[in-house]
């Protein structure tokens, strides 16, 4: 019997940010001059606890660079696939409003390996020592049959 190929799809549920307005605005994207860190944490949900699959703090001008984070890649490119005008290539992120629209991350690649689970993604921003976007994108990965 010759079985259907399967995908990995993402459902997005809700999406809490936090922001620090005289930098960020996620109404538009507000970005000024900026030298950022940032996190990413990847976690799912087994009965009452939520486990830590992935959690990575990067330099995002090194990633602009040379983005050898797979995971942040996959969300950053799909970030860039939305994104009007185009997202930052360098470093330092000059002033820009940027809009991202009908972002939905169901281009991200999974491996289908992936459990089907409830998630969360967090992605979180400082420069220097403040914090000044933290997102917490709540979901759950699905397999469907392509």
């Amino acid at each position: 019997m010759v079985t259907a190929a399967e995908k990995m799809i993402v459902i997005l549920v809700r999406v809490d940010i936090d922001e620090d307005p005289q930098i960020v605005n996620t109404t538009n994207i507000r970005l000024v001059r900026l030298s950022p860190k940032l996190q990413a944490v990847y976690s799912v949900r087994t009965g009452m606890v939520d486990n830590i699959l992935y959690n990575r703090k990067i330099d995002f001008c090194a990633f602009l660079k040379r983005p050898t984070e797979r995971m942040i890649k996959m969300v950053f490119d799909d970030l860039k696939r939305h994104a009007k005008p185009a997202m930052p290539a360098s470093c330092p992120v000059e002033p820009i409003d940027i809009s991202l629209t009908n972002m939905t991350l169901n281009h991200v690649t999974l491996p289908s390996f992936l459990p089907q689970t409830n998630f969360q993604l967090q992605i979180n921003f400082w420069e220097g020592p403040n914090s000044i976007f933290s997102s917490r994108w709540h979901g759950r990965l699905k397999k469907i049959s392509v």
